[in-house]
Parts: C-alpha cells; sequence; structure tokens
C-alpha cells in the first residue's frame, strides 16, 4: 500500500532571525551583564538614542534639487547631507511674509507599526514642523502628497558589533545615489546586514497628510506612509519534491 508523503509547512508564514541578529541580541546581553563596564559600555547603557531621516522621491520639474535640500531629520540637511549649522543656515526669512528669521522645519515625532494579515506591510506615521509659508509650501511639494514616494531611515545611535567594536557613527543611504528600486532595495537588505541589525528603512508611498496652523505662525504637517515590511522577504512556500508540473499544462500551453 502507498504511503503519501506530506510536505512540511512549518516555515510557510517566515523564518527565524537573522544570524547577524541573533549575535546582536547576544552582545547587548553580554554588555548588560558586565561588571566591570568601560566608558565604552556606560555611554552604550546611557546615551543610546535613535536617529530618523526623511527623504522625498518626488523631482520638482524633473529635479531632484529641492529634494535633496530638504531632507528631513530633527532639521534639515544641507547639500552635503548633513545637519544644518550656524545661525546663516538654520534660520532664514519667509519671502511670502514678514515675520522675521525662522528656523528650518524638522521631525517632532515618528511612530512605526505593522498592518496586513500577515504583518506584510509597514506603516509610519511622521510629524513634522514647518516656520514658515514657504517651508510649507517645500514640504507640500515633498512629502504632503497622495502616492509620492517616500525613503524613511532609522537606527540606533550607537552599538556594539560583533567584533566588540563600538560604532558611534552610524551612516545612512544616500537615497538619491540610487534610481532603481530593487538596487535601493538590495542595498537596504546590506545595510541592515552590515549594521548587524541596527538599521531599518522604509520605502514606501503617502496615503494620507493633514497639517494644521499654530498661533506663533507655525504649521503641524502629519504624513501616514505605508510599504513592504521586512516579514514579506522572509516568507517562503515549500514545494514537493519530485512532482512533474508539466502535468498541469493544456495542449494550448505547450503550442508554440
Amino acid at each position: 500500500m502507498a504511503t503519501e508523503k506530506k510536505s512540511n509547512f512549518k516555515n510557510i508564514v517566515g523564518t527565524g532571525f537573522p544570524e547577524y541578529v541573533n549575535d546582536q541580541i547576544k552582545k547587548r546581553g553580554e554588555k548588560l551583564n558586565t561588571t566591570n563596564r568601560s566608558n565604552s559600555i556606560l555611554e552604550f547603557l546611557t546615551n543610546r538614542n535613535v536617529w530618523f531621516r526623511l527623504s522625498s522621491g518626488v523631482d520638482v520639474n524633473n529635479d531632484s534639487s529641492l529634494a535633496k535640500n530638504n531632507v528631513l531629520q530633527g532639521g534639515t540637511l544641507n547639500t552635503n547631507q548633513n545637519i544644518r549649522g550656524g545661525f546663516n543656515e538654520t534660520y532664514s526669512k519667509g519671502t511670502n511674509d514678514d515675520l522675521g528669521f525662522k528656523p528650518m522645519p524638522g521631525i517632532t515625532n515618528v511612530s512605526i507599526g505593522t498592518g496586513g494579515k500577515w504583518q506584510t506591510l509597514m506603516q509610519a506615521d511622521i510629524e513634522f514642523i514647518c516656520y514658515d509659508l514657504d517651508q510649507l509650501d517645500r514640504m507640500t511639494k515633498l512629502y504632503m502628497s497622495l502616492g509620492c514616494n517616500v525613503f524613511l531611515e532609522w537606527g540606533h545611535s550607537n552599538y556594539f558589533r560583533k567584533d566588540d567594536t563600538f560604532e558611534t557613527n552610524p551612516s545612512s543611504i544616500d537615497f538619491f545615489e540610487y534610481k532603481d528600486r530593487d538596487k535601493l532595495l538590495k542595498e537596504t537588505t546590506n545595510k541592515r546586514q552590515s549594521s548587524q541589525g541596527n538599521y531599518e528603512c522604509l520605502l514606501g508611498k503617502v496615503y494620507n497628510f493633514d497639517w494644521s496652523a499654530n498661533n506663533d505662525g507655525s504649521y503641524n504637517c502629519k504624513i501616514q506612509v505605508m510599504g513592504s515590511g521586512g516579514i514579506v522577504e522572509s516568507l517562503k512556500i515549500n514545494t514537493a519534491s519530485n512532482v512533474n508540473f508539466d502535468i498541469f499544462l493544456t495542449e494550448e500551453d505547450t503550442d508554440e
């Protein structure tokens, strides 16, 4: 009597943590349990923060200059992709009002979660502030338009690598260097691995936005972004071995 060989479907939804994530978890536990703590360990335990960066994929008049000059963090980045510094860079006068010098716009809050039946989607609520109508106009073109592509990055400000190197200056991805979506996603995968799980990102579309005016002349803005989550990359489909799928083809499929 023939017996039916059943496939093992235990990993059809997803897989376990990547090895570099397991290594990072072990490394953190090791540092937490250290009794003789160095300056690096004390900094890691007491001064570990999260950084965020938001870039726009919108080309205004077929030019990405406006997007490159308005990458959002706690403020905006300059052309060298560094946070602006000094009075002349961080303060400016609006052309449509007479309210004096105003600070640069910046992110005030980020909330990230998952959605979908199998948590295959990643969603982010991003809040930022504008201080005059000129800034609001730029942010509307770049970020507050339905369907526009944005790239959100975040990670830990410091962490220990597997080889015990203490990383205090994590880098981000140059979003504007990549014109091909698949190449960008491949680079993000490499970045997660090279940072040993201390970097994450979301490439998605804006599906909702809102803004409100404050009494001091500033504007609170909020966008909601949705993109594919990390679990999509870990999905696997089990197929039985030694199965000839040609038996399911019809004559029309095989005719040339």
